[in-house]
């Protein structure tokens, strides 16, 4: 995001930067938390990964 959509945008960037999102919105679908109770440092991000595209 920091590469296509900072302080000085141009409209092509920017809706680079939608199909990028987009695009990574359709991986998330394929991510998965994990079902197990043991510790798992990756949860919260698999957890959040639809949060992060959202904002």
């Amino acid at each position: 995001m920091q590469t296509k959509v900072g302080i000085i945008r141009t409209e092509s960037e920017l809706e680079s930067a939608l199909m990028d999102l987009n695009d990574f919105r359709k991986r998330i679908e394929n991510t998965s938390s994990g079902k197990s109770m043991a510790y798992n440092s990756g949860w919260h991000q698999a957890l959040d990964l639809q949060n992060m595209v959202d904002i």
